[in-house]
């Protein structure tokens, strides 16, 4: 998966029960930043939960927001339509406590700011829970007692906050190993206020890697998080010197040296014109290098 995961054309990759190597690192490539729960660097066991950021964005524009839970990670994004809070939790159908502690902040957010400027937020994830208002009806031996009280505590938010399903009722996003059947596990949730502007929310079953049970997501929103532009640098190894040199003494002759420097602004016009030379110069004879990915 993050082998096939563009940088060129994602921005952010939200991954539940992510594979850590022996030293309990992602395999991401340094294109992106990887963001681990804070409690990952002392229960890396435990981790389940991790966001991937494309390096591209401006590092001004985000910040890691902690919830003190190995399977909750969020960043707050700024965005020219306001602030976007994104939460990736896994849960494993048996301990609520991420849930409550993402519902508790939503509600702190709720009492601390006006509703027009509060931040719009994004939950999304493994919920490991089956209700008919996502989950097809085919399903229904699913809809136990037990698997929808496990469920109301999200029913409950989406109604409180109003939070809004992106991803259509009826999408399966999971493949069961054994039986081959098709469930809705994955969901996005997000405030109604972003609703103007969600492009698109679909699977993408193409790009399921073999032996993977879950569907990739992707979520397409139209909001301008600000990429650092790319800076070419001089290649003077590859400048072709002898060259660089005669043109240079042709611009150097239209410099007046024949005259006494008498005051401070003469010295300084005289050197912006110097300087002026050899920059432009080098911006037209030396090749441009493009930066090392590797670069920090």
């Amino acid at each position: 998966m993050l082998q096939i995961l563009d940088p060129d054309e994602h921005e952010i990759a939200a991954i539940q029960e992510p594979y850590l190597n022996h030293t309990h690192n992602s395999w991401a490539s340094l294109k992106w930043y990887t963001l681990y729960p804070k409690e990952h660097y002392a229960k890396p066991n435990k981790t389940r939960s991790l966001l991937l950021i494309n390096r591209r964005i401006l590092t001004n524009n985000w910040a890691q927001i902690d919830f003190a839970l190995s399977n909750v990670t969020a960043v707050q994004l700024q965005t020219p339509s306001g602030q976007v809070l994104l939460i990736n939790m896994y849960n494993d159908g048996k301990n609520p406590e991420g849930a409550q502690k993402v519902i508790q902040y939503m509600r702190n957010i709720a009492r601390a700011h006006n509703p027009r400027h509060s931040p719009h937020i994004i939950w999304m994830g493994d919920f490991n829970t089956h209700h008919p208002m996502w989950d097809k009806e085919r399903n229904s031996h699913l809809f136990m007692r037990t698997n929808l009280d496990k469920v109301q505590i999200i029913i409950d938010v989406k109604a409180n906050h109003d939070l809004q399903m992106l991803l259509p009722k009826n999408i399966p996003n999971l493949c069961a190993m054994e039986t081959r059947n098709f469930t809705q596990l994955d969901n996005v949730l997000a405030y109604s206020s972003l609703q103007e502007h969600v492009l698109e929310c679909k699977t993408s079953p193409e790009t399921c890697t073999p032996r993977t049970d879950h569907i990739p997501i992707i979520t397409t929103l139209d909001m301008n998080l600000g990429r650092q532009e790319e800076m070419l640098k001089p290649n003077f190894k590859s400048t072709n010197w002898p060259k660089f040199q005669k043109e240079l003494t042709k611009k150097l002759k239209n410099i007046d040296t024949q005259h006494e420097i008498r005051n401070k602004s003469e010295f300084y016009r005289r050197l912006n014109a110097l300087t002026l030379a050899i920059t432009d110069m080098i911006e037209s004879a030396v090749p441009k290098l493009r930066p090392s990915p590797y670069t920090k």
